[in-house]
This record gives C-alpha cells, sequence and structure tokens, in this order.
C-alpha cells in the first residue's frame, strides 16, 4: 500500500487556493471547508424550516412544536420572532424582501390564504371568488406570488400588489403555480401545458414564454434574479437535472457523478443554489458558474437550500444526524468568485 505524507503547510496552501479561486468539492473543495454553518431551530420548535434570506441576511420560515400546528417566524441578528397572524390557526413564512415584508400562508379557520407582515401589519391575500390561495415570495417593490384554486376550481398562479390582483396561466394551459418574481415584476413558474405536459414559464408585461430546455421531457422554472436569468429542473430522459437560462440558451447543472439535482435559486452574481444526489443521499451544493460547492453540514443526514442572497448565503432546511428536522444557513468563508 502506497503511503502518501502530506505537509501542513501544503494542505493549509492548497485549502487558500480552494478558498480563493471558489473550485469546488469534485476539484479541490469539501463544503465544510468554505462554509460556515449555523443551524435555525427556533425555541421550542421540534421541526424547523427555513425557506428564504434577503440581502440583509434576516431569515424567514416556519416551525412546529410537533402538532399540527405551523408557526412563521422572521430570524435576524440572533432573534427568532413569530409572525402568525392574530386568531390564525398556523401559518408559514415563505419569502421576505430587502425591507423586512414578509409573504406567507396560513388558515384563519375558514380558509387558506396568504399574507403580507410589513413588521407591523398584516394583509391578507386571497384572489375574489377563488378557494385558496398560497403566498409565496415578494419582491424588494412589495408585489407578492403565489398561486391557488379559482372559484371554477383551476389551479392558478397569481400577483398582488396594493390591492390589485393578476391571475397568471398560460393560455391553453390546464393549470399553473408562480414560483418567483425579480424586482422588475418578471415571475416565472411551472404548469401543465394543452397536452398535459409539465414545463416552466416566464411571464412578462403581460406576456408568456414557455421553458424546456431542448429535449427534455419536462422542466420546473423555480427562480429568477434581478439580471433575469431563470434557473429550475426538470427530467431529461435520463435523470433529474438543473437548467439556467440566460434568454438565449440553456445550461445543464449537474455536479460530476451526481445522480440528480435540482436548481433552486439563482442571485444577482449568478451563483446557483440547489440539492440533489451524490450516490450517498440529499446533499445542498452552489454552482458559480466554474464548479460546484458541496453543502454538508456535519453529520447532516439531508440537506435541501431554498435560497441564496447576494452575498452567497445560502438557507434552506434538512435532517440533522439525531434525525431533528432543522434549518440552516451556510456563510461562505471567503467571496465566491463567478464568471462574468
Amino acid at each position: 500500500m502506497k503511503t502518501i505524507n502530506i505537509t501542513v503547510k501544503k494542505v493549509l496552501s492548497f485549502a487558500m487556493v480552494c478558498l480563493t479561486i471558489g473550485l469546488s468539492y469534485a476539484d479541490v473543495c469539501m463544503g465544510r471547508e468554505f462554509f460556515r454553518y449555523l443551524d435555525i431551530a427556533g425555541p421550542g420548535y421540534l421541526n424547523t424550516d427555513s425557506y428564504d434570506i434577503n440581502n440583509n441576511g434576516a431569515i424567514v420560515g416556519a416551525g412546529s412544536d410537533g402538532t399540527t400546528i405551523m408557526s412563521p417566524f422572521i430570524y435576524s441578528a440572533g432573534k427568532y420572532t413569530e409572525v402568525l397572524p392574530f386568531a390564525w390557526e398556523w401559518a408559514a413564512a415563505n419569502g421576505i424582501n430587502d425591507y423586512g415584508v414578509v409573504a406567507g400562508y396560513g388558515n384563519d379557520g375558514t380558509s387558506t390564504k396568504g399574507f403580507i407582515y410589513n413588521g407591523k401589519t398584516y394583509t391578507e391575500i386571497l384572489p375574489p371568488g377563488w378557494m385558496y390561495a398560497i403566498g409565496f415570495k415578494i419582491n424588494n417593490n412589495g408585489a407578492v406570488i403565489g398561486w391557488g384554486m379559482d372559484g371554477n376550481r383551476t389551479n392558478k398562479g397569481f400577483i398582488y400588489r396594493e390591492g390589485e390582483y393578476v391571475e397568471l396561466n398560460p393560455p391553453g394551459w390546464q393549470r399553473a403555480d408562480a414560483s418567483a418574481i425579480n424586482d422588475a415584476g418578471v415571475v416565472v413558474g411551472l404548469g401543465v401545458d394543452s397536452i398535459g405536459r409539465q414545463k416552466g414559464f416566464i411571464y412578462q408585461g403581460g406576456e408568456y414564454s414557455e421553458i424546456l430546455p431542448p429535449g427534455w421531457q419536462w422542466a420546473i422554472a423555480s427562480g429568477i434574479n434581478n439580471k433575469g436569468v431563470v434557473v429550475g429542473y426538470g427530467f431529461d430522459g435520463k435523470a433529474l437535472k438543473g437548467f439556467i437560462y440566460n434568454g438565449v440558451a440553456y445550461r445543464e447543472v449537474l455536479p460530476s457523478a451526481w445522480t440528480g439535482a435540482l436548481a433552486i435559486d439563482i442571485n444577482d452574481n449568478g451563483v446557483v443554489a440547489g440539492y440533489g444526489n451524490d450516490g450517498t443521499g440529499s446533499k445542498g451544493f452552489i454552482f458559480n458558474g466554474i464548479a460546484y460547492t458541496k453543502i454538508e453540514p456535519a453529520g447532516w443526514v439531508e440537506v435541501m437550500p431554498q435560497a441564496i442572497n447576494n452575498d452567497g448565503v445560502v438557507t434552506g432546511k434538512g435532517i440533522d444526524g439525531a434525525g431533528v428536522a432543522k434549518g440552516f444557513t451556510a456563510s461562505p468563508i471567503r467571496k465566491i468568485r463567478t464568471v462574468r
């Protein structure tokens, strides 16, 4: 058996190169060397999920005391704040903008509806005549997107801003959900077309564009940044893969040797966050346009990033080594370099 001796100096130099150029675990680095991790586990919660993070580092999510009750929260500067609308039975906070305004959904005892919380007051979201609505994400102009079911039992997406609703469903499609919105008001989502194929879509200025990488069987658009670059995932007939779409061309997202991957979110610097199966279980990753870096808090058995901010801080959910569902943040130790 061959023995390899590596000096401490060489190891440290190697790690410094890794952190400086942002190479991936598959090329050089493991995520534990690239990120500083923090568990998100609200006080009194048995289970916690983190769903979104803004550019100030504030996180939103939901926790449970082990019953069916979910409580929405904001986590900022080491403090948890519950944001359950008055008299509602349960709720979850899904999105937060850079002004700290939160979007979510829950049940008030009569129906499931969305909400906005601005730090002082709540605004309910339920398009007229709809049976239910899920508030999902909010941009810096206060526009909320989500989905629900109208009075004809058709699943549709929606945009809500200042008391006005826009229903979203590409012409001829059977159903649609909205999944993300940027500050220009461009929305991406997913749905089922007239022949039953699942596709993504872009909605901009009253016009729809379909999202489906060439040759793929189905696709979902899950995120969009302020430069209009879209990410999502789908199936190409062989594997579950992520994609990046810049309005002209598609680029596949799949870490080397992984059996599948989902691209979930993209920040304004073009860094993608997602998760997939590395052959041993569910792991997270970022992709900076050059290489992949694994996201794997020590001992965790499942890791599912949900959002990334412009500083490259990732938040998401997963299961730790003791089987407890928790949220997490993964903060890069060094600035992430990207391809321009």
